[in-house]
């Protein structure tokens, strides 16, 4: 009865008879097919697919079953082009099942790490490792890591990243903004470069601060600008240089004081302007030059005031003119001397309406002095051609000398012009 029963349950489960009812072991000698994008998966050709050798329960190839070609591999998700793959390495161990109990529809139910060496994974972690460099593990804090020796490509339309640290260590940083890129930090941001720092831009580059700009470097600093330099400083602007400074201006300079401007120079001030030389203060000029100061003019040199001038001398003043020298004084001029003045010229020439010549008490005038003088000889000639002698008339020379006498008085009223 027991063998009827036996034949009847092969008879209806033939499966049962080559235990193709059972799960196997198998071995995964080869990968038989690498799939391209857009491969159909299909029965005959799955792609994604190993070749395997059934095992016997001992772990050794069954004689048994032939190397079974192209089985499909099993995937944790499904969809067009979607899913996650990965293939078994060869000597995988796995398990197979036969689909309806026939030999020609194996499946791989499972893959296990039977026989392989395993990673280091703890207690309420989660691991995705390709080889001991390359992983992403999750441990049991949820802390992420993701580590390679290759390279990481990650492309997205829109991303983005929230953390309250972030800390990146990197050996080389390169990245290529084809847009506008805006980064807004809400404290301090701070960029410590130990080699250099260099800013390029095929525009303009702004930079601007509500609260202060500070530039600061130990070594050397550098402006070049190819086209033109406009500064704005809405209070105080003070520049210090500790040593030497030198400016040089290839073409015309323009500098506009509204208010005061003062100058101090604690040494020697040299200034040299191979052509012309113009000045314009609206309001007040003050200079101070408490060593030398040489001015050195080798064309023309021009200087008008408007107003009063007033020009001290602490000691000697000395002026050389190798040509002429012309003054032109519209009002009044007054030349004080405390000492001795003394003129030496070729010639010397004096004109205008009136003439005085006074000792500095105001005594005696020249003037007066030689009019009185000249008086005194045209009363003595006017005697002379008056005298008379008991024994004769006039005097014989009484007509010259009368002749000489007006002359005189001609001369005196002239002068008397020239006093008035």
């Amino acid at each position: 009865m027991r063998d009827v029963l036996k034949k009847a349950m092969l008879k209806i489960f033939p499966e049962l008879s080559g235990g193709l009812h059972l799960d196997r072991y198998a071995r995964v000698v080869a990968v038989s097919d690498e799939p391209a994008q857009g491969g159909s998966c299909e029965r005959f050709r799955p792609r994604y697919a190993v070749d395997l050798e059934i095992l016997t329960p001992e772990g050794e190839k069954d004689e048994a079953y032939h190397i079974y070609k192209d089985v499909p591999l099993p995937v944790s998700a499904s969809g067009m082009e979607r899913g996650s793959f990965g293939f078994p390495e060869t000597g995988t161990l796995v398990v197979v099942g036969f689909a309806y109990g026939r030999p020609d529809h194996p499946l791989i139910r499972q893959i296990y790490p039977l026989g392989l060496s395993l990673p280091n994974v703890a207690t309420g972690e989660l691991l995705w490792q390709q080889d001991a460099e390359t992983l992403q593990r999750v441990d049991q804090d949820g802390n992420w890591t993701r580590q390679t020796h290759g390279a990481i490509t990650d492309s997205s339309l829109v991303r983005i990243t929230r953390a309250i640290d972030s800390v990146a260590e990197l050996v080389r940083d390169m990245r290529r903004v084809s847009g506008s890129s805006t980064e807004e930090v809400g404290g301090v941001k701070s960029i410590e470069a130990l080699g250099g720092i260099l800013l390029t831009s095929g525009g303009h580059i702004d930079m601007v601060a509500v609260d202060n700009l500070n530039f600061v470097t130990a070594a050397d600093s550098s402006w070049v600008v190819s086209r033109n330099w406009n500064g704005v400083t809405g209070g105080n602007h003070h520049h210090t240089v500790k040593q030497n400074m030198t400016e040089n201006v290839l073409q015309n300079r323009t500098e506009n004081t509204t208010q005061n401007h003062t100058e101090t120079i604690g040494q020697n001030k040299s200034s040299t302007v191979l052509m012309n030389r113009t000045a314009l203060t609206i309001k007040d000029h003050n200079t101070e030059v408490r060593g030398n100061r040489t001015d050195l003019v080798k064309k023309d040199h021009s200087s008008t005031v408007d107003g009063n001038r007033l020009r001290n001398v602490g000691q000697d003043l000395t002026e050389n003119v190798g040509g002429d020298l012309q003054q032109n004084v519209t009002g009044q001029s007054v030349e004080e001397v405390t000492g001795d003045k003394r003129i030496k010229a070729a010639n010397i020439r004096f004109k205008g309406t009136t003439f005085s010549i006074t000792t500095l008490d105001g005594e005696l005038n020249f003037f007066q002095l030689l009019l009185d003088f000249i008086e005194e000889v045209r009363d003595a000639l006017w005697v002379l051609d008056h005298h008379t002698h008991p024994e004769a008339s006039k005097i014989v020379q009484a007509a010259e000398v009368k002749k000489h006498a007006d002359n005189i008085e001609e001369i005196r009223g002239k002068m008397d012009i020239m006093m008035e």
